[in-house]
């Protein structure tokens, strides 16, 4: 074997014996505290668990950005621990925190792969690098401009894989300015009518003058597409504001009073979340704070042929007039209007708010304003979910409080009031089919039982006596005292038990309810006390020492006499048995009351 190629083999080897293995359950702080050492290892494990996400590929969470990261994460790639779509995701947030250095090596890499990659017809990798370099920033980069020049000559046989390759060519070709192999001028972009391609030309060709004349196309593109006639009559001035702005906004102060729409009633619905014990409730939609785009729903009647939407992001590039999101005022104080055009409900509320909200029965009402006039009522619907029990409970082992309690039925469920003897107030709203919950009086919970003693430690044993001379060996220490047992723990006090409990339901002619309120509230008694834990037993005395050896001299001779053993230690006492756990408070009396 060749020198060099010893030489390999010993660099693979050693590098295989370096790779680090790091714990199934990976989070943020493993990555930054695993990134000074290995950072791309970390990076591609971090990226392999499903909890985390590809937004925290950010320099800053690495502790090294050089060939220890670049190098591991982009071969990575290859391999089968992360699917090319996150590790695609990945590199895009990642790639405008590097040094230009940095990014420079990660091309590099990223190159040789991605000709591998289409020689083995891998097209969702291949589409994974694509994506990645059709968002990057701008910037030269020559190893990819010599893949460009390779990939030219490239045969694949593959159909999809050849469809991934001409995309990726495309890309590379207007990073310098080209299309199919020849100069892009705005002469010819003014002649394209692919809105793909003169969108990504925006974004991806080298000079200011280009990526102008593309976005200049798109719009003109989408006016001759409109059919809206005031577009079609203004088509100049439409063209000159969506060029500098993304948009043809018309300020509301221009616009003639906007028609008042009737009730929109939204389909999504806003999750309740009810916390009885601190009144509050959380709303959510899919488990995330409510936000709910308005942009597709709702429109403004104001004199013109149709009725104008709110404006979508200027990179959108909507040709459609429309009016600025920050003209339009929330008359809420339970949501707001951000200039996405998205609705922004507080994702907190007092518990008498949504009680309010659920007696009116149209859920959250949002009303809309347009230049100080209101024009549009949205309705968000509340979906409520099933509360944790709640209790009014008594101090530790005395009877639960007496509660009186007022139940209103609604559309959308019980309006609940209840107030407890000394003043403690509680309200909620409780969905009808609740399995699970309950709410009263409940006695408190018995107190714990004492401890038992700890039993005593067993003596020492006696020492052993020493050696003599002429020939008395020493003696064995004596075994140690045994432990004595610890005590057993005393009683669990008694629960306390539940409280009277008047239940008030205002049902009036009707009292479907009924069944239902008489399953949900209850007096229950406390639970009785734990017992106390058993003593723990004394301790073995441990053995005494053996008897000392010592030397003799006789005759001209030294001759050395045994000393004794040690003593073994005694048995350490076994532990004190728990005490017994208090017994149940009884439940109370329930009253329910039809009014």
């Amino acid at each position: 074997m060749r020198s060099s190629q010893l030489r390999a083999a010993a660099a693979a080897l050693s590098l295989s014996a370096c790779v680090p293995t790091f714990p199934a359950t990976y989070g943020l702080s493993n990555l930054q505290a695993d990134s000074t050492k290995w950072p791309g290892e970390a990076l591609l494990h971090f990226l392999s668990r499903p909890d985390n996400t590809p937004a925290d590929c950010l320099a800053e969470h690495l502790g090294r950005t050089d060939d220890a990261l670049i190098d591991p994460f982009v071969a990575g790639l290859e391999r089968d621990t992360v699917e090319p779509d996150r590790w695609a995701r990945c590199s895009l947030t990642l790639l405008p925190t590097l040094p230009a250095e940095s990014r420079q090596r990660f091309f590099a890499r990223l190159a040789p792969l991605t000709r591998r990659r289409l020689e083995a017809s891998d097209t969702p990798r291949v589409l994974a690098v694509q994506r990645v370099l059709a968002a990057r920033p701008r910037e030269p980069s020559p190893d990819l401009e010599r893949l460009r020049r390779d990939l030219a000559s490239l045969a694949v046989r593959e159909p999809s894989t050849r469809r991934a390759l001409d995309l990726l060519v495309r890309t590379l070709e207007l990073d310098e300015g080209l299309l199919d192999g020849e100069p892009l001028s705005p002469e010819r972009l003014a002649t394209l009518d692919d809105e793909r391609l003169l969108r990504e030309t925006e974004a991806r060709a080298p000079t200011p003058e280009l990526r102008a004349a593309a976005r200049r196309r798109v719009v003109r593109l989408r006016l001759a597409a409109a059919s809206m006639r005031e577009v079609k009559d203004r088509a100049a001035e439409v063209e000159a504001a969506v060029m500098a702005t993304g948009r043809w906004r018309q300020p509301a102060a221009s616009l003639p009073p906007a028609v008042v729409q009737a009730p929109l009633t939204l389909r999504t619905a806003l999750r309740a979340s009810q916390d009885i014990d601190a009144q509050v409730t959380r709303l959510s939609i899919d488990g995330e704070s409510p936000r709910i785009d308005l942009r597709p729903l709702v429109r403004f009647g104001v004199g013109w042929s149709e009725p104008l939407p709110l404006c979508a992001p200027p990179e959108a590039l909507d040709v459609t007039p429309c009016i600025d999101a920050a003209e339009v005022k929330v008359g809420t104080g339970f949501a707001t209007l951000d200039g996405d055009g998205a609705l922004v409900v507080v994702d907190r509320l007092a518990m008498t708010d949504l009680v309010a909200l659920t007696r009116a029965g149209f859920g959250l009402v949002v009303p809309l304003l347009l230049a100080g006039r209101q024009v549009q009522v949205l309705q968000v619907p509340l979906t409520l979910l099933e509360p944790p029990s709640s209790w009014f409970e008594g101090a530790a082992g005395s009877r639960g409080p007496a509660v009186n309690v007022v139940v209103v039925p609604s559309t959308q469920g019980l309006l609940v009031e209840a107030v407890a003897e000394g003043g403690a107030r509680r309200r909620f709203v409780l969905p009808r089919g609740a399995r699970a919950f309950e709410f009263g009086s409940r006695g408190g919970p018995g107190v714990m039982g004492r401890a038992g003693a700890a039993g005593m430690s067993g003596s020492t044993g006696m020492n052993g006596h020493s050696a003599s001379c002429p020939g008395s060996p020493g003696g064995s220490g004596g075994r140690g005292g045994d432990g004595r047992p610890g005590g057993a723990g005393g009683p669990g006090g008694p629960g306390g038990d539940g409280g009277p409990l008047t239940v008030e339901l205002v049902c009036g002619a009707a009292c479907e309810d009924e069944a239902y309120v008489r399953a949900v509230f209850k007096s229950r008694g406390g639970p009785g006390g734990a017992g106390g834990a058993g003593g723990p037993g004394g301790r073995g005395g441990s053995g005494g020492a053996g008897g000392m050896g010592t030397s003799c001299y006789s005759n001209g001779r030294t001759s050395f006499v045994s000393g004794g053993s040690s003593g073994s230690s005694g048995s350490n006492g076994a532990p004190g048995a728990p005490g017994p756990r208090g017994a149940p408070g009884e439940d109370g009396q329930v009253l329910v009351v039809l009014r």
